[in-house]
């Protein structure tokens, strides 16, 4: 079965309008996302587009209540509320929050469709 980004988007993503702007952030292709998942599944090992406070503050102010949304309801689903990093900035925390979170969903993807 051919694993599309549409196909993830559309049908097995619980946020797709963050999804969409999570992955058009990024500066690789949907194919190698798919491909190597667990390769983009941690933000501090440095994923293009969101590298940079540059990137990653702007992609936050941009988005923030799609994420405050996203963060809210898995912070419902874990019954606590996450640990924020006490270095940095919060809104570069909230970038990879949703850059972590978009790419958990395309390993979930992955997994169901095997």
């Amino acid at each position: 079965m051919k694993r599309t980004k549409k196909d993830f988007l559309e049908n097995h993503c619980s946020c797709p309008e963050l999804a969409k702007k999570v992955l058009n952030q990024m500066t690789v292709s949907w194919s190698e996302i798919i491909q190597y998942p667990m390769d983009y599944r941690d933000a501090s090992v440095g994923i293009g587009g969101f590298i940079y406070y540059t990137e990653t503050e702007g992609f936050a102010k941009r988005n923030i209540e799609l994420i405050l949304e996203t963060l809210e309801e898995f912070e419902e689903e874990l019954g606590e509320p996450l640990k924020k990093n006490n270095t940095g900035s919060t809104l570069n925390w909230y970038a990879w929050f949703a850059l972590e979170y978009v790419i958990d969903e395309v390993v979930r993807y992955i997994e169901e469709g095997e």
